[in-house]
C-alpha cells in the first residue's frame, strides 16, 4: 500500500525560482505553516494540488505507466462515526478521498484537522457533527521545507492506483 517517504535535495537558484517563484506565490497562504528567517514550511493536502503547483512540463508527483498511476497525496487515518471501522485514505483532490479498500469518500463526509500556527500542532475536531460520517484519527499532509540556500526537505505519502482509480495496488 502507500508509504511515507522522506527526501532531501538541493535546487540551484534558477530551479528554485522556477518551482516556487521568487516570493513563493505558488503556495496559498493556508498552505504556509511557518516562515522562518531563512526557510519556510509548507503543507499540501492533496495529489491534485501538488501537481498543480508544479505544472512545469512533466510532474514528478504523478505518473501513469502500464495500467498503474503512481502518485503522492495527503494521507488520512479515519474511523467511521457509527460503525467504528477504521481505514486509511489518500486525498486525491478537494472533493474525494480514496480508501485503501478502493471505496471513495466525499470530502464533505469528514472534517480535516486545521493547523494552529500559534501552538504548532494540528487540531483534530472532536465535535460529534451529524454531517460528518468519519472522524479523523491521524492526518499526514505532503510536507515541504524550503531553505533560502536551495536545500529542500520533503515528506510525502506514496500510493499506486489502477489507472481507473478503483483499486490501490501494491508496489
Amino acid at each position: 500500500l502507500g508509504s511515507q517517504v522522506y527526501y532531501s535535495f538541493s535546487l540551484n537558484y534558477l530551479l528554485k525560482l522556477c518551482f516556487f517563484d521568487s516570493d513563493y506565490s505558488v503556495f496559498e497562504e493556508s498552505e504556509i505553516v511557518h516562515r522562518y528567517k531563512k526557510s519556510m514550511v509548507v503543507h499540501i493536502r492533496s495529489m491534485s494540488r501538488i501537481v498543480n503547483i508544479h505544472k512545469h512540463g512533466k510532474s514528478a508527483f504523478r505518473l501513469k505507466n502500464k495500467g498503474k498511476e503512481f502518485m503522492c497525496a495527503g494521507k488520512v487515518s479515519m474511523k467511521e462515526r457509527y460503525g467504528g471501522r477504521q481505514g486509511i485514505g489518500y486525498i486525491l483532490d478537494g472533493e474525494q478521498i480514496i480508501m485503501e479498500t478502493g471505496n471513495v469518500v466525499s470530502m464533505g463526509d469528514i472534517e480535516l484537522p486545521e493547523y494552529s500556527r500559534d501552538e504548532g500542532v494540528w487540531t483534530i475536531s472532536c465535535n460529534d457533527g451529524i454531517k460528518d460520517l468519519y472522524s479523523v484519527v491521524q492526518y499526514d499532509p505532503i510536507r515541504i521545507k524550503i531553505f533560502d540556500s536551495g536545500n529542500c526537505q520533503m515528506t510525502l505519502n506514496r500510493v499506486v492506483l489502477s489507472t481507473n482509480r478503483t483499486v490501490i495496488l501494491y508496489y
